[in-house]
């Protein structure tokens, strides 16, 4: 109230309204790519339902989605580039402060919540058999701790030829290391073909896709070799004939590994170990 008795004028009044204190107390996903469109639910106390209510991610506001009580709520990370307005966006792993605004964007909560933005780094090995069953392993700053601390089951997403898409379940090797088996890819009978990998929670993309793409390839086919024999000794270059060989695949004598040296697509030439090496 303006005025009144003691002023002797007349008295003018406007509602004011206390609002209650907000909070957030965590989140989940706790991370996601850095073009941002993660939804992101929220958990903290005071929201209200009443058309103010907005997020803030780092320097980045956005109105909330949807706000299903006083407790919970939920909003779409901003790409980083608008989260970090005026600093260096130019690696993954960063890490901005996510508040609530009850009146409009006048106020926010001030709040120990982070949202972490990330990606997949390095994808090993760059590939993998059509077969499937190999493991993929997945590294980014980060990528394994906020994976473990996402309490439900994340798959890994491969896209192949655009069209066509699988999902595995990962496994947390280290706070910077995830793996997930590659797919099984019976009808890729002829050339290679490149696939990009996403980590997915409830079809909403965590990690965005690798910068590196793994490269599924037909599986290799022994058709012959020469000479058939050689010294116990070991060391016989031996050239063996097949097809879908490619650098770095492996010859096993009897379960022994040796090393190879890729001639052709057809062609490898493989060194004898000595016999009885187990």
């Amino acid at each position: 109230t303006i005025g009144g008795h003691h002023s002797g004028k007349s008295s003018e009044s406007i509602m004011f309204e206390f609002l209650d204190h907000v909070s957030v107390t965590s989140m989940n996903p706790s991370s996601g790519p850095m073009l941002g469109g993660t939804s992101v639910t929220l958990y903290g106390n005071g929201f209200k339902n009443d058309g103010l209510t907005l997020c803030r991610f780092g320097a980045a506001i956005a109105p909330a989605m949807e706000i299903a009580n006083s407790t919970t709520i939920t909003c779409i990370s901003p790409p980083i580039a608008m989260a970090l307005r005026g600093k260096s966006v130019s690696s993954a792993g960063a890490a901005v402060h996510v508040d609530i605004s009850n009146n409009g964007g006048q106020q926010f909560s001030y709040s120990d919540v982070y949202f972490r933005y990330t990606e997949i780094a390095v994808v090993v090995p760059n590939t993998t058999s059509v077969l499937g069953g190999s493991s993929v392993f997945l590294r980014g700053d980060g990528v394994g701790k906020e994976s473990a601390s996402i309490h439900h089951k994340l798959m890994c997403h491969f896209k192949v030829a655009e069209i066509m898409y699988f999902q595995s379940p990962i496994s947390v090797i280290d706070e910077n290391t995830i793996s997930c088996p590659s797919p099984h890819l019976p009808d890729l009978n002829h050339a290679p073909i490149k696939t990009e990998i996403s980590v997915e929670f409830k079809n909403t993309t965590i990690f965005a896709e690798s910068r590196d793409a793994v490269i599924i390839v037909p599986p290799a086919m022994l058709l012959g070799l020469r000479p058939l024999g050689g010294s116990e000794l070991g060391g016989t270059e031996i050239l063996v004939r097949g097809s879908n060989f490619r650098e770095g695949v492996p010859c096993s004598f009897g379960g022994v590994m040796s090393s190879s040296i890729l001639v052709s697509s057809s062609q490898i030439k493989c060194i004898s170990p000595p016999r009885g090496i187990q």
